[in-house]
């Protein structure tokens, strides 16, 4: 019965969602990137390095969003958490580039400009590609696996165009080769990969974002405070 309930209470929720006028932000994103996997199993913020990039959210009502994501940045780590000791201590470090699509749900009623609705907890999932560089007998070359990512996070409107987030997510690889640099070639998985395991990084970071409106006229509604300024 929950596996019916659950859903279809998901169901309602995103399709009882109130009209609402449409917009756009865009801005930059800047934050950090570690990575998860059998050179490093569990701990998080090990070894991070930079990440940047592009957000481009877009909103029809208070409570959901749809976002596109475009990072680059790196994956590290030193080895000294790996599952076994034949590669522990042993380095990688590679670039990478993210491009995702992700759905918010906000925790409250928020819009970007609001003077009542102006701050929200939320939750993302999604998914997306990552293109990194991994090596195997042939040499290096790029791959494109694909990701789910999942997380939460926190947005705050500055202005009446102007909005700040934060937020921490995770990314889960449909690979096991993220950590596969020259240090560790594709051809020598057999000495210490765990079978059936995937890679995950994690992108921990902070955006601002300028708000678009994307409708001339906004029906007012001030007792829902509903009302975009321009």
């Amino acid at each position: 019965m929950y596996k019916l309930t659950i859903p279809a209470l998901f169901a309602f929720a995103f399709f009882m969602r109130p009209a609402h006028a449409q917009n756009l932000e865009l801005g930059p994103a800047a934050g950090i990137a570690y990575y998860n996997g059998d050179l490093n199993p569990g701990m998080p913020f090990q070894d991070v390095e930079p990440a940047f990039g592009l957000v481009a959210r877009y909103s029809k009502s208070t409570r959901w969003a749809y976002r596109l994501n475009i990072l680059s940045g790196r994956l590290a780590t030193s080895g000294n958490y790996a599952r076994v000791d034949t590669v522990r201590d042993i380095p990688f470090n590679t670039p990478f580039q993210e491009a995702g699509l992700v759905a918010e749900f906000n925790f409250f009623d928020y819009f970007t400009g609001s003077e009542k609705s102006y701050a929200t907890p939320y939750l993302f999932a999604g998914l997306g590609a990552t293109r990194i560089q991994a090596t195997d007998a042939t040499g290096t070359a790029w791959r494109l696996p694909l990701h789910a990512s999942f997380g939460l996070g926190f947005k705050y409107s500055l202005t009446n165009r102007l909005a700040v987030g934060a937020e921490w997510g995770m990314r889960r690889a449909f690979a096991d080769y993220l950590d596969h640099s020259d240090a560790i070639p594709l051809n020598e998985t057999a000495k210490w990969d765990d079978p059936g395991k995937t890679d995950w990084y994690n992108f921990t970071g902070v955006s601002l974002t300028y708000r678009f409106s994307l409708q001339k006229k906004h029906k007012c509604d001030a007792f829902q405070n509903r009302v975009y300024k321009k």
